[in-house]
């Protein structure tokens, strides 16, 4: 190998490790995020263990979803009938002229709407 072809290589070995580097810089900062990553999900983990365990020891309570299966089922409750008296045609007009707030009901109380959804009824 003569002192110009020796010089080539060298200048290859200055390129390649000139790509090495922001790879490596990269490399760090992937790792520490995936590192902060796992870490995060192994204390969420954790929290929902415990607040599992927690749950064991308290009073069992009835979701919103039960509640309304048993009204429908039980008491024979007609939630469709429900929902058509309070988006009666002129709530429904109301809503669309007014937006976002709260809306008299035609058979009492208010319904409270936030972006065309009745989230609540108040008095």
């Amino acid at each position: 190998m003569n002192a110009h072809e020796l010089k080539a290589l060298e200048t290859q070995l200055n390129k390649a490790q000139a790509e090495i580097l922001p790879l490596h810089e990269n490399f760090k900062y992937a790792s520490d995020a995936y590192h902060t990553a796992v870490a995060k999900r192994n204390a969420i983990q954790k929290r929902i263990e415990t607040e599992k365990a927690k749950l064991q020891f308290k009073e069992p309570i009835v979701s919103e979803h039960a509640l309304l299966r048993y009204l429908e089922r039980i008491y024979c409750i007609n939630l469709d009938d429900i929902r058509a008296a309070i988006l009666s045609p002129g709530t429904i007009k109301a809503i669309k002229v007014m937006g976002n707030g709260k809306i008299p009901l035609p058979m009492g109380g208010r319904a409270v709407i936030k972006d065309n959804i009745v989230v609540s009824i108040t008095d």
